[in-house]
């Protein structure tokens, strides 16, 4: 009776390996899952996250180029908010359209072009990070912008340094 629990055990193991429907390709960030595309051999048990957006276009692509996309604030005490607007412009030939635009984390706000942004045109995506409670220390915020776009995401970083010490609530930014 052992020895027949055991072969159903490894005939049901051996099964399940072979068929197709009961394997999961998913991953939990982009760079996994384009590396799980490259590389199977490497996804041993890629899992997916249900909650990230999906970073594969559907429709005509585009291609856009930020002025910059990285913001950096330098040296500063902790509290004030940080504001930049990221510009871009839409260097392809289908008209370009944010699906999504994430911040990394919950003190950096995001406001971004909605509309469709015609070939040769310009669009924003405007953060806000708030320092306020920070701790003294290097700071690298992201933000995950989503588009039509070949790739379809681009990341955008402000970066700084807050040092210790009160400063009242005022909103700095780089001249927009």
């Amino acid at each position: 009776m052992k020895y027949l629990s055991l072969i159903l055990v490894i005939v049901l193991a051996i099964s399940c390996k072979n068929d197709p429907k009961s394997t999961t390709a998913t991953a939990t960030s982009p760079s996994e899952a384009a590396n799980a595309a490259a590389n199977p051999q490497n996804a041993t048990n890629p899992t997916v996250d249900p909650n990230a957006a999906s970073t594969t276009a559907t429709g005509p692509t585009t291609t856009m180029k930020f002025d910059s996309d990285t913001y950096d604030f330098g040296k500063a005490k902790a509290g004030p908010k940080f504001k930049h607007r990221y510009e871009f412009t839409n260097t392809g030939n289908e008209k370009l359209i944010i699906s999504t635009v994430k911040p990394g984390c919950g003190c950096t706000t995001t406001d971004y072009t909605k509309e469709p942004v015609e070939p040769g045109k310009k669009g924003f995506i405007e953060a806000v990070f708030n320092s306020e409670g920070q701790s003294s220390g290097p700071k690298i915020k992201t933000i995950n912008v989503i588009a039509n776009t070949n790739p379809p995401q681009s990341v955008l970083m402000i970066k700084g340094e807050l040092t210790d010490g009160a400063q009242p609530k005022t909103i700095k930014t780089d001249g927009h």
